[in-house]
């Protein structure tokens, strides 16, 4: 249990080990009254994660003005810090310390922790102290020296004097530090305490600067009230959650979700992705007093993470943790999840078959191995072969503008609990406030800057759809959805205009937005039948593109991206646009294109098609062959203009190119069928497959 530095501060000071005078703030005015109560000539300001290193990667600043260090905290407060200790994506910083900046004459580095041969306190110290200290120790080159500790809390005097004199030290000042620092590391269960700098003041003083203390979570029942303890910091993440679950569990950075028991074996599965070439996205040590209930809240952890994009179950049952438990939590998980991650499984050892059995039979997306090489190189396809997705991804941020009306509060809240990254809501008049948990703004580009947002779902009124846009293009996002029908075409051509020197790709309006099954959706499409795979999907049609999603699912065929452009005459992207990027996408094997009446898409889909080798299969529906001309089918882009062909030309166009064609959406999985010459691993959802041998 490792403590931001206040609270370690807060620890050691406790103990009598002098340190500098702090107050927490968590806004610009609270660094304004804590520079208030300090009174110094100079502060620093200190960013407040559990994670080493942030002098190195700007988590300290100095200030000479209160207003200056509201500035640092403003800066620094809500944003990720890196270090090189932290995961890729950082630490959020939540609260900073605000201290009186001190006038140094010389820095060390001093610690306390226990040695493992031993079992006896050993304090280790260098010359060297700070930033200089850490550059040496990642260069392997800090002069580190090192002193065993009675573990009764009473060290030999003049050995210890001995020993913080060859450092250069004031024995008589610094040897009383050393021993309260001892009886307080004993005493609270620490298993370190970390002072660096430990400095002395021009004035001569001696001071803890920076303190890092680490707590034995083991011991937490000697000390009630510890895990309330550290008031600086941040929200509790997974891996506190899961050591609530009886599960040691640790975020990596990667797309494939591992579920082990024992530390031994987790650390082995990972060596076995890493070396196969695959991420692991956690490690994972389910602990023998875990139950069902347990595992499950483990699982659920990779479930809600939509970086994980197959799950490798590898375990090996035996004394309190047989297989059965462990597949009875896995198939709870799923049971409650709206995502269905793709499950591989290898189980061995006590109830092994019973255990299969239970994930087999429950529904649970999974694949059965019954050897850990084959199911590593399996889930590294699975994981692997959703690594892509055309658009959007696990990087894209979403703000909603119109956010607190009915559809935008139910298509908002849908997508997030589905695990797409929402981050804002727009809604002039209403900054400050916050829906669904998610701060609103009065504007895109205040909301793009806060925020990170790079994507927009727009679900305003038909009116207000022109303006909502091309504020979203002046905002520089990367994707606009707009779900909003019956917009009038002639605010459609002012928001062309805005688009024709922009990067933003508009997809809509009257679309239903764009889906990655399992990991993001933008828009009003519907996830329940949308599964994992390789067939991309773009539609003029929202209803038919509901109907053809679900058709493929249950032929086992699961998709990449499926894009509805929108029905009407003037919107975004269009089949040409969709089909380059599922080109370009390794992970598209095959090219659904739903067409109908009116408009040209399909005639520009052929031209595009029969000019090149497009080098996947492409299947086409186009809808409306018997309608009658000159009349209004549904929405404004099926109006058959003056010299349009009808459904009948488009057909003949598109098979010109190329294209196999379906009559009915229920021929549609039957030709991909027909040219893939793969199956589809998602068919396993309905049918799970036991791979005892490798084809």
């Amino acid at each position: 249990m490792n403590l931001t530095e206040h609270s370690s501060k807060k620890l050691l000071a406790r103990a009598g080990i002098p340190v500098p005078e702090g107050r927490l703030a968590k806004n610009a005015q609270d660094a304004l009254l804590a520079c208030q109560a300090i009174g110094a000539s100079k502060y620093a300001v200190k960013a407040q994660i559990k994670a080493g290193g942030r002098g190195l990667a700007g988590g300290i600043t100095f200030a000479e003005t209160p207003s200056e260090v509201q500035t640092s905290t403003s800066a620094m407060l809500d944003q990720p810090l890196v270090t090189n200790q932290t995961a890729r994506e950082g630490e959020i910083v939540t609260t900073v310390l605000i201290e009186e900046a001190m006038d140094l004459e010389r820095s060390w580095y001093l610690a306390l922790l226990l040695d493992s041969h031993s079992g006896q306190p050993m304090l280790v110290a260098s010359k060297q102290g700070g930033v200089e200290f850490e550059q040496r120790a990642r260069m392997g080159d800090a002069d580190i020296r090192s002193l065993l500790l009675p573990g009764d809390g009473d060290p030999d005097r003049r050995e210890l004097e001995s020993f913080l004199g060859a450092l250069d030290m004031e024995v008589e000042a610094v040897a009383p530090i050393v021993h309260s620092a001892l009886k307080a590391f004993i005493k609270e269960d620490m298993t370190l305490i970390e002072l660096n700098p430990f400095s002395q003041t021009r004035a001569g003083n001696w001071i803890a600067i920076d303190a890092k203390v680490a707590l034995d979570p083991s011991a937490a029942f000697r000390h009630a009230g510890r895990e309330a303890f550290d008031e600086a910091a941040a929200p509790e993440g997974p891996e506190q959650e899961a050591q609530k679950s009886n599960i040691n569990f640790v975020k990596l950075d990667g797309n494939l979700g591992v579920v082990v028991n024992g530390a031994g074996l987790g650390l082995a599965t990972n060596d076995m992705i890493i070396d196969a070439g695959g991420r692991p996205a956690n490690f994972m040590d389910i602990r023998t007093t875990a139950t069902s209930l347990d595992i499950a809240r483990g699982v659920d952890l990779l479930l809600k993470d939509r970086s994980v994009r197959a799950i490798l179950i590898n375990v090996h049952g035996g004394g309190m943790t047989v297989c059965d438990t462990i597949a009875e939590g896995v198939s709870i998980a799923y049971a409650k999840s709206e995502r269905k991650t793709p499950c591989i499984a290898r189980l061995a050892g006590v109830n092994a078959e019973w255990g299969n059995r239970i994930l087999s039979e429950r529904g649970v997306p999974v694949e059965l191995f019954e050897e850990p090489v084959s199911a590593v190189e399996r889930a590294l396809t699975v994981a692997g072969r959703y690594a892509m997705s055309i658009y959007v991804g696990e990087k894209t941020r979403v703000l909603v503008q119109g956010i607190t009306g009915r559809a935008g509060t139910f298509y908002t809240d849908h997508a997030m609990r589905y695990g797409t990254t929402y981050v804002a809501g727009v809604r002039p008049g209403k900054s400050g406030d916050s829906h669904l948990g998610l701060p609103i703004f009065d504007d895109v580009e205040t909301a793009v800057k806060e925020t990170g947002a790079n994507a927009s779902l727009v679900i305003v009124p038909a009116p207000n759809v022109a303006d909502a846009l091309i504020e979203a293009i002046e905002a520089k996002l990367e994707v606009v959805v707009c779900v909003t029908e019956r917009v009038p075409q002639h605010d459609m051509a002012r928001v062309k205009r805005a688009l024709k020197d922009s990067k933003t790709v508009l997809i809509g309006p009257n679309s239903q937005g764009i889906l990655t099954p399992d990991h993001c959706k933008i828009g009003v499409m519907p996830t329940q039948h949308a599964k994992p795979g390789a067939v991309g999907i773009v539609s003029r049609s929202a209803s038919l593109t509901s109907e053809v999603l679900a058709q493929c699912s249950a032929n086992g065929l699961g998709q990449s991206t499926t894009i509805g452009i929108g029905g009407d005459a003037l919107h975004g992207i269009g089949f040409v646009d969709c089909l380059k990027r599922f080109k370009q996408d390794a992970d598209t094997k095959a090219v659904v294109l739903i067409g109908e009446i009116g408009g040209d898409e399909e005639e520009q889909a052929a031209e595009y098609l029969s000019q090149r080798e497009y080098g996947k299969p492409v299947v086409a529906l186009v809808v409306g062959r018997h309608a009658p001309r000159g009349r209004r089918m549904g929405h404004a882009g099926t109006l058959p203009g003056v010299g349009s062909p009808g459904a009948v030309e488009k057909i003949n166009r598109l098979s010109s190119a190329g294209v196999l064609i379906a009559d009915h959406p229920g021929e549609i999985p039957q030709r991909l069928l027909e040219v893939m010459n793969w199956i589809e691993p998602f068919r396993a959802a309905e049918t799970p497959g036991n791979h005892s041998k490798r084809d």
